[in-house]
C-alpha cells in the first residue's frame, strides 16, 4: 500500500510540474523544438481560414466532429487548402475524422490545389512505406507495443488522449527525423503531424 501511495505522488507530482511549465513535458519540449527548427514549415492561422472554418463546421463539411464546438479540425484543413499549392500531402493523426472522409477530402483536395491526398494514418511507419523509404525496425516495434497498451486500456491507438505514452522518447525521435527531411508543416493547436510533400507526376 506504501507502494502505491509513493507512487501516486510521484506521478501527482510530476504531471503538476508540466502543468505549471509545458517546457517539462517531454511531448511539448519536442514539438517547440520542430516549431523552432528552420526546416519545418509553421502555417499561421488567418482570419480568411477561420472563417471558412466556421462555415464548414456550420455546413457539417468534412473534416469535422460532431461532437465537439470548436473548429479545430475545420481549421487545419482549411489551412492546408490554402497553404499546399502544387504539393502532395500525407496526414499522420490519430483522428478519425480524416480517415473517415478519404473520399471526400482527397476530391477536395486535389479540386482546390492541384495535389493529391496520398495518405491518411496514425502510423509513421506507413508515411515511410508511402515514400519508399526504409522502415526503421525500433519504430515498429514502438507502434506495436504502443498498439498493445491502447488495446488494453480501451484507448484509441495513435489517440492524442492516449496517456503516458511511455515510448514517447523514441516516436519524437522519429518525428523529428521524418519532419526534418519531409519539410512537413505544423499547425497550431494540432497533435497531428502534416507532410506536404513536391507533388508527384
Amino acid at each position: 500500500m506504501n507502494t502505491y501511495k509513493t507512487k501516486r505522488k510521484e506521478i501527482t507530482q510530476y504531471l503538476n510540474k508540466i502543468i505549471a511549465d509545458e517546457r517539462e513535458d517531454p511531448f511539448a519540449k519536442a514539438i517547440l523544438t520542430l516549431a523552432a527548427d528552420e526546416g519545418v514549415t509553421r502555417i499561421k492561422t488567418t482570419d480568411k481560414a477561420i472563417d471558412q472554418a466556421h462555415k464548414r463546421k456550420l455546413l457539417g463539411n468534412p473534416p469535422s466532429s460532431t461532437d465537439k464546438y470548436t473548429i479545430g479540425d475545420e481549421l487545419i484543413w482549411e489551412l492546408l487548402l490554402a497553404s499546399l499549392q502544387n504539393q502532395d500531402l500525407i496526414v499522420v493523426t490519430g483522428d478519425g475524422t480524416y480517415e473517415d472522409n478519404l473520399p471526400l477530402l482527397a476530391e477536395e483536395f486535389h479540386d482546390k490545389t492541384n495535389g493529391r491526398l496520398l495518405l491518411v494514418t496514425d502510423k509513421l511507419s506507413d508515411v515511410d512505406k508511402e515514400l519508399g523509404q526504409p522502415i526503421n525496425p525500433k519504430l515498429i516495434e514502438v507502434e506495436k507495443k504502443e498498439e498493445e497498451i491502447a488495446r488494453g486500456m480501451d484507448w484509441p491507438v495513435g489517440s492524442s488522449y492516449f496517456p503516458f505514452r511511455p515510448f514517447q522518447k523514441e516516436f519524437d525521435h522519429r518525428i523529428y527525423q521524418l519532419i526534418v527531411s519531409g519539410s512537413p508543416g505544423l499547425l497550431p493547436g494540432s497533435e497531428s503531424v502534416i507532410f506536404g510533400l513536391p507533388k508527384k507526376d
